[in-house]
């Protein structure tokens, strides 16, 4: 019986039991292929070495937790394309030949409490996206802008928020946005 609960309980610790979730050295693109509206992909503490694309979804939300993706010098590391009503958070993410975080022609994006560093474009940019919520973010070492929000659906972006965020030794401007009704806070 004892053992059985050892058991147990270290299943439980690595996350295997956890619905909906990834574990380290595993890969939760696969989990993200199988995606449908309205789900949560969590994903536990560890390094993952991938490229995560999201097409055409609503209301999904990506939660990592201690949860670093290293994009190992693909042109971007996490990619959002025609989505709606999306969260990504709590990740760390790196080494991109693009953008850490490249959002496009979404609508209604929330990225909060990521670092993202060393990636040679962006951090992250959102381009023909509206109503992007960038919240609590650090940014660290891109070649291009730290943050990045430019024309939206129609031409010029709109009604972006850009609170919180630090950006460190960006090559371009700590954050750059065109547009119209942005609000940017330190």
């Amino acid at each position: 019986m004892i053992i059985r609960h050892l058991i147990l309980l270290a299943l439980l610790l690595t996350g295997a039991l956890l619905p909906e979730s990834a574990t380290a050295g595993g890969s939760f693109s696969g989990k993200v292929v199988g995606i449908s509206d309205g789900d949560t992909i969590k994903v536990g503490k560890g390094m993952f070495g991938e490229q995560v694309e999201l097409a055409n979804l609503n209301d999904i939300t990506l939660q990592g937790s201690k949860s670093l993706i290293d994009g190992e010098g693909v042109r971007a590391t996490v990619t959002a394309t025609n989505c709606q009503r999306l969260t990504i958070s709590g990740f760390h993410i790196r080494n991109s030949t693009g953008a850490g975080i490249r959002i496009l022609d979404c609508d209604t994006v929330t990225v909060t409490k990521c670092l993202l560093e060393d990636n040679w474009a962006e951090g992250i940019n959102a381009d023909h996206t509206d109503n992007v919520s960038i919240l609590k973010n650090t940014v660290r070492f891109s070649d291009g802008h730290g943050i990045a929000v430019r024309r939206g659906m129609s031409d010029a972006s709109a009604d972006c928020r850009i609170i919180g965020n630090t950006v460190v030794e960006s090559g371009g401007s700590g954050i750059a946005a065109s547009g119209a009704d942005h609000r940017i806070e330190k």
